[in-house]
């Protein structure tokens, strides 16, 4: 569901990225890459998550940042209980490609980079319904 969402903001956003939005992105995606250089990888994912959350902040429509923030408490819980890994490289380099994406209005190149994005993330995830998860609930649900 995210996919999809982001799909269509990056459709939206496409027809009316400032260039103040990309130097916001971009400067985004400096600090995101300086926390997991630092080592700050807690960090680094709150920033990450963050990227996505500014992306729909430039269409100021309260509902679907509501909705985007819904499915991002249910990723959060998904995260906290799955999540066994993944490439935090090739995810940051991907932020960065995608804001280049942007500011040369490539919907469908954009809109492929989100689905690899995601496509990786999965990847980081193990469902094994066999094995009870040991996660704390209030700390993955805190946004």
């Amino acid at each position: 569901m995210l996919l999809v969402l982001e799909s269509g903001v990056i459709d939206q956003l496409i027809k009316s990225v400032t260039p103040d939005q990309l130097k916001a992105l971009r400067a985004h995606t400096v600090k995101e890459r300086v926390a997991f250089e630092k080592g700050r990888h807690d960090l680094g994912d709150k920033l990450g998550r963050e990227f996505h959350v500014l992306l729909l902040s430039f269409l100021n429509n309260e509902t679907l940042n509501q909705i985007h923030q819904h499915l991002r408490r249910r990723e959060a819980l998904i995260n906290a209980m799955f999540r066994v890994g993944f490439d935090y490289c090739q995810l940051r380099d991907e932020h960065g490609q995608l804001v280049e994406c942007l500011e040369k209005k490539d919907a469908a190149a954009a809109k492929a980079l989100l689905a690899s994005h995601y496509n990786l993330v999965i990847r980081g995830y193990r469902f094994d319904a066999m094995v009870t998860p040991d996660v704390d609930l209030k700390l993955a649900l805190a946004l």
